[in-house]
């Protein structure tokens, strides 16, 4: 499911109104879509209204990364603000999706394009940016997601089941 029609995708709906019957998924697997949703709590009803009691969610959502609009972007979570979101669901696991030095280096590329208007030049000097920096988010790799990882992470997740 996404909002516009594209590749392989077979429903295209707002998930503030899911095309749904309610009660009829026993998954819901939500990445990288909760920052761009303009109404939230509609979409997080309507994630409960549609799974089944029992029913498993894994959302995925950015803490600290860069604006990314598609179309647009409203917000970052923290991991405690995602298990407040998420709090009528049982927490199966949660923790680090994306790690710190993931998140340092999309800023660093962003960082150098960010104040060229000319949005040809802008892509072509991100792309160089890019390409210059791309190694720093195997760092993450040197450092285990622990307990306290999530305060700096560049995404966080929750799985967590409905339960009634």
């Amino acid at each position: 499911m996404d909002l516009f029609k594209s590749g392989k995708v077979s429903v295209v709906a707002d998930s503030s109104r899911l095309p749904f019957r309610s009660a009829c998924l026993d998954f819901i697997l939500c990445t990288a879509v909760l920052e761009h949703v303009v109404d939230l709590p509609a979409t997080v009803r309507e994630i409960k209204r549609c799974l089944v009691p029992g029913g498993e969610i894994y959302i995925d959502v950015p803490f600290l990364q860069p604006f990314h609009a598609d179309p647009t972007d409203y917000r970052r979570y923290t991991l405690p603000g995602l298990q407040q979101l998420f709090k009528e669901y049982r927490c199966m696991d949660c923790g680090v999706s994306v790690g710190p030095f993931s998140g340092i280096a999309m800023i660093l590329r962003k960082i150098p394009a960010a104040g060229i208007a000319n949005p040809k030049l802008a892509l072509a000097v991100e792309a160089a940016a890019g390409w210059a920096t791309f190694w720093i988010k195997y760092l993450d790799r040197l450092f285990p997601s622990g307990q306290a990882m999530h305060k700096v992470a560049s995404g966080v997740y929750f799985y967590g089941k409905l339960c009634y």
